[in-house]
């Protein structure tokens, strides 16, 4: 939204972002943006709808989404980094399994963390998780509940039922 309203009072670069992201508000000049976020009803998770849109125009080449997602890559890496040295792992080989709405292999956020991570932690890798983020939860969960059936089954039915809703 900042890249818009740059754009709009003439010291920002030229992006694909102000329509789209007009388009999406129905809304007509770049000023409307302004009541919308700091007067209501434009809400975060709102505003937070409008990366996929910063994703999707970055994967159209737009300089100034792809900014915006360089920016986003080294903040994340900076956390990863934190993890990393809190672990005490920055110079062994780390699979790090990236999770998230906005991150699937291949798109532009995370081509810019893997490469960001390349050069920060070289030993380092983006995976995406094994599992997903709620089967995941349930194995962690397993070790707290008393099973009432052997752990080969409970991995059975928990590998069946993941591959009956993906």
């Amino acid at each position: 939204m900042t890249a818009i309203l740059r754009e709009h009072d003439g010291w920002g670069k030229p992006t694909s972002l102000t329509g789209r992201v007009l388009s999406h508000l129905s809304l007509t000049n770049p000023e409307a943006l302004i009541p919308l976020v700091y007067q209501g009803p434009l809400k975060r998770p709102d505003i937070a709808k409008l990366a996929k849109i910063v994703l999707e125009e970055a994967s159209q080449g737009d300089p100034v989404s792809q900014h915006i997602i360089i920016g986003a890559a080294k903040r994340l890496v900076e956390m990863i980094g934190t993890v990393l040295n809190r672990l005490g792992v920055t110079n062994r080989p780390t699979t790090i399994a990236a999770t998230g709405g906005l991150l699937r292999p291949g798109n532009p956020l995370w081509q810019a963390i893997d490469q960001q991570l390349s050069h920060s932690y070289p030993p380092s890798h983006l995976t995406p998780p094994l599992l997903s983020p709620v089967l995941g939860a349930i194995l962690l969960g397993s070790d707290l509940i008393a099973a009432t059936s052997p752990y080969h089954d409970f991995m059975d039915n928990l590998t069946r039922h993941s591959r009956s809703i993906l």
